[in-house]
């Protein structure tokens, strides 16, 4: 069994009180590196601030998108390997072009991905029997309808507005329940943080996955 990409997003939150870079030096970066660029985006390429937000250009699956009042970078794409090695291409360009360095500025890296891995188990089943005591028991009580432990959702030891943070939630598939429907975010203000979770979070995934179906 495998874990299948629905889609992905990975890029960087910088920490800067305006944007940082011009319409010549974001959309030159990007057109350089084989993006279709928006047709909506003007023609005349501006000296100032890059104002704005939305998808700037395409390429094959993957789509760039800037969001100047949040201060965010990101592709999003359905391979994560692709998407980062179009990221680091982006930032390469980048400092290579106009010295402008996007670690420095950034505030923290994020992924964010939505994945399916199928099963020969019946996920209902496998989740609503994670527990030893399962709080579904004191709720059907307490409401008085039969109810079950229906997903698994866990968390960073932080808060979700912490720039250090974790989130999965595992549910069912709701219509087929053959498969496992993941959500996942992770973001981190330091990247070999960030890298060592990211190269591998698929198979951090299935193992936990197969921990809970043993």
């Amino acid at each position: 069994m495998s874990l299948v990409t629905i889609n992905l997003a990975a890029g960087v939150y910088l920490d800067c009180v305006l944007f940082p870079l011009s319409f010549t030096e974001l959309l030159d970066t990007i057109e350089k590196n084989g993006y279709v660029l928006n047709p909506t985006l003007p023609v005349n390429r501006a000296l100032s601030r890059f104002r704005g937000s939305g998808q700037i250009g395409s390429k094959g699956k993957n789509t760039f998108q800037v969001d100047a009042g949040e201060k965010s970078i990101i592709i999003i794409g359905v391979s994560f390997e692709e998407v980062q090695s179009e990221f680091d291409a982006f930032s390469k360009t980048l400092l290579e072009d106009y010295s402008i360095d996007l670690d420095e500025m950034t505030k923290f890296y994020q992924l964010s991905a939505n994945c399916e891995y199928k099963t020969k188990y019946d996920p209902y089943e496998v989740i609503s029997k994670m527990y030893e005591s399962s709080p579904a028991e004191k709720a059907s009580e307490l409401l008085g309808l039969p109810v079950k432990t229906f997903s698994i959702r866990l968390a960073s030891d932080a808060l979700p507005r912490d720039i250090d943070w974790f989130d999965v939630k595992i549910t069912p598939h709701i219509e087929r329940n053959d498969s496992y429907i993941i959500e996942i975010v992770y973001r981190n203000e330091d990247k070999e943080k960030y890298q060592s979770f990211t190269k591998d979070y698929e198979l951090k995934i299935i193992n936990f996955i197969k921990h809970i179906e043993a």
